[in-house]
């Protein structure tokens, strides 16, 4: 209809506007799940150029949460390289990242894979610290595995640094959970 269409010029250019910026969304999200699947066969250098461009355009846009998913998979993307150090300071930064963009699981997801990295450095005492963290923040939280997992990674600390008592405890209630 002819005569409608002062009317309906301006929800149609929002419109195009929304499905634009859903598409630019689906390229991102696409570079994101692309620095996975390169991570997966060990394009290392590929991956951190995805996950660099993500991270990049969704602080552009506002997404902290998304940054901060894009800078915890550089930290696993480290770990995988074997650059122990540098996956410490990634998770280290992606942790801080979580807590400023208020995704509740991220700090507790990161000080679990802290623990484990401290405990493959052989920094027990930084591992049990960073377990008990953990165990802390995943209070609240549903995360029945990965609480699991703190406890076995803790329980493994405890027993390399002899700590006998706390070291079966751990295991135990590890292996109940699991």
């Amino acid at each position: 209809n002819p005569s409608a269409a002062d009317k309906v010029f301006v929800p149609f250019i929002l419109g195009m506007a929304l499905i634009e910026s859903l598409v630019i969304f689906a390229f991102v999200i696409a570079f994101f799940n692309l620095g996975n699947i390169e991570t997966n066969a060990h394009r290392f250098a590929d991956a951190q150029s995805s996950f660099l461009r993500a991270r990049d355009s969704f602080k552009r846009a506002g997404h902290a949460v998304l940054a901060a998913d894009c800078d915890y998979s550089m930290a696993y993307l480290e770990l995988r390289r074997g650059r122990l150090g540098d996956a410490r300071r990634g998770l280290e930064y992606a942790r801080d990242s979580y807590l400023e963009g208020g995704k509740p699981s991220g700090p507790a997801l990161c000080d679990m894979d802290l623990c484990e990295l401290h405990l493959r450095m052989d920094a027990c005492r930084d591992a049990v610290r960073l377990g008990a963290r953990a165990l802390g923040e995943m209070q609240e939280l549903d995360l029945d595995y990965e609480r699991a997992k703190v406890r076995l990674f803790t329980g493994l600390a405890h027993a390399r640094l002899g700590d006998a008592g706390p070291a079966n405890e751990g295991l135990v209630q590890a292996e109940k959970e699991l």
